[in-house]
């Protein structure tokens, strides 16, 4: 056992011994803030009612408070437990997601012009509190930060509502934007292209959340010697490919080419690799969301190609220094 965990340990064994003992046994203050404590406590109880700590809550708060006040002094109040309870938890409370999920919920229903909020929920269960209610509607962080990039590309393109679209996601993770994607379309045909550890994931994970969606495995499509755009149309479902095979998609073979989070991970020659690729592949739509600066790329080493027509260039609303674009390819 580490020596932090000792310390914390103790620390917390000190706490709850100290909570036991009677106000000022053991106290931090000083005599003189323990003389002006006193007198603001007979003055207090020498007036009348409201003013007096009464009642079931309040009655006990005071005498818990002033506990508190004895245990850890008058220091940075701020970094003290005292202040955990007038206002600012711990920060890592689990309040904080509740706020967190809130503030980013509140924002996006304002630009939730298709009352996307209102058709899906989160895939997560409730079970290890990553799916929360909030005011009476099931939210999640996977699902605020999707919808958020699902309401740019619709914005922008309002096909993706209701078409047969074909959408290739490169660096998928667990199909986050499929799951959406799939729930507000289904003739959508959405591919995960990724490593082997990530595509592993979302190939069995996302088709238990898309239960029904026709399946098309890494297993079944490695045999394909090439893609076409009629081949994903014809094919509507899940489809799973490795990052290699991006090699076999014919020109203007998807509608739509997503990007969140891994070309930041990249060399700069990979970002430009993969960008040859998208200008030859995609037919309408690239969307990105990346940091600011990546472990090797840049927000302007990006080689956005010329005949692209940039939509959307502004920093995401749930993170600092990250950024999301949109570009329009030009037509056939």
């Amino acid at each position: 056992m580490s020596k932090a965990i000792l310390q914390e340990l103790r620390s917390s064994l000190e706490d709850r011994v100290k909570h036991l003992l009677p106000n000022g046994v053991i106290t931090k203050l000083s005599a003189v803030q323990l003389q002006e404590l006193d007198e603001m406590k007979r003055d207090n109880l020498s007036s009348t009612h409201p003013f007096i700590p009464t009642g079931i809550v309040w009655e006990k708060l005071s005498v818990l408070f002033e506990k508190r006040l004895h245990i850890d002094g008058l220091g940075i109040v701020e970094d003290q437990t005292l202040n955990h309870w007038f206002s600012a938890f711990k920060p890592t409370h689990k309040k904080y997601y509740f706020y967190a999920l809130w503030m980013l919920y509140t924002r996006l229903k304002e630009r939730d012009t298709y009352n996307l909020l209102d058709k899906t929920t989160p895939s997560a269960s409730r079970k290890k509190g990553i799916a929360i209610e909030v005011n009476g509607k099931m939210l999640s962080w996977d699902y605020l930060i999707s919808m958020e990039s699902v309401m740019t590309m619709i914005e922008y393109y309002p096909e993706l509502l209701t078409q047969k679209k074909v959408v290739l996601d490169l660096g998928a993770g667990w199909g986050r934007m499929g799951y959406l994607l799939k729930t507000i379309n289904p003739l959508i045909t959405y591919i995960v292209s990724d490593i082997p550890v990530s595509l592993m994931v979302s190939q069995y994970y996302l088709p238990s959340v898309l239960q029904g969606e026709k399946l098309f495995r890494y297993q079944d499509n490695k045999t394909i010697k090439s893609f076409s755009h009629g081949y994903f149309v014809n094919n509507t479902g899940l489809h799973f490919i490795a990052s290699q095979d991006l090699a076999k998609l014919e020109d203007k073979s998807v509608d739509v080419f997503i990007n969140i989070a891994s070309f930041q991970e990249m060399t700069q020659a990979q970002v430009d690799s993969y960008f040859g690729i998208i200008h030859k592949v995609t037919k309408d739509i690239l969307y990105l969301e990346q940091r600011y600066e990546g472990d090797a790329v840049t927000r302007e080493s990006y080689p956005y190609h010329p005949q692209w027509k940039k939509c959307v260039d502004r920093d995401v609303i749930f993170a600092p220094r990250y950024f999301e674009s949109l570009y329009k390819m030009p037509p056939i």
